[in-house]
């Protein structure tokens, strides 16, 4: 998959109900990075980054698994801050 996928047709497939796939294999961090950026522009949907293992680009996993719990924080202060103000 890899580079013959980008964050325009990932976003597209999750915008229509799929799960799209970002593919990592063969693709640098920096590049991973610029894609991941322009899919969340595009979608606020779920969406999966695909790693191989035998060929891992261990900086491109870094950079998702960072990617991930970035996103989680802020899901989480999103609904702090909905919940925080409906209580109040």
């Amino acid at each position: 998959m890899g580079v013959f996928t980008s964050a325009e047709l990932v976003a597209a497939v999750s915008n229509a109900g799929g799960l799209g796939s970002l593919g990592a294999v063969l693709r640098s961090a920096e590049d991973l990075q610029k894609q991941l950026i322009r899919t969340h522009e595009l979608t606020d949907r779920p969406f999966a980054v695909n790693h191989v293992v035998p060929s891992l680009n261990e900086e491109a996993f870094a950079l998702t698994l960072e990617e991930i719990v970035r996103r989680i924080v802020a899901e989480a202060e999103e609904t702090l801050k909905k919940t925080t103000k409906f209580l109040t």
